[in-house]
């Protein structure tokens, strides 16, 4: 269970897959699945590993799972209203927030705007 909005999951394995629920009072409640894939610099460091360590490297990245990453990473939901009057206040408040950021030089799709954005829209 995790309560904070932005909400981050600590120490899960890179090659874990999970189901991620959302509910909050006055919303609808989702379902997300999280999965693994293997991590564009994770395939390039596993053939540096099996060129030049022999493999031992190789087999070292493979189980601990330094070749995978967490998809999707950040994930990121838009919840939706149970009461549409409550859906459109909800948009507005989400698009102030974005364009606030925006106006602050964060960058859309950084992390950082959608920290940017989670804090704004709920104050």
């Amino acid at each position: 269970m995790c309560e904070p909005t932005p909400c981050v999951i600590p120490k899960v394995s890179r090659e874990a897959d999970f189901t991620v629920t959302i509910e909050l009072e006055g919303y609808e409640t989702t379902t997300h699945n999280v999965t693994h894939q293997t991590a564009g610099a994770g395939a390039a460091g596993m053939a540096g590993n099996v060129i030049l360590g022999g493999g031992l490297g190789a087999i070292v990245d493979a189980n601990t799972g330094a070749t995978q990453e967490l998809v999707p990473n950040p994930l990121v939901v838009k919840l939706k209203a149970i009461d549409s009057d409550d859906a459109e206040e909800a948009d507005d408040r989400f698009q102030t927030a974005k364009d606030q950021c925006s106006e602050l030089g964060f960058e859309e799709g950084s992390e950082k705007f959608a920290d940017c954005v989670m804090q704004m829209s709920v104050s």
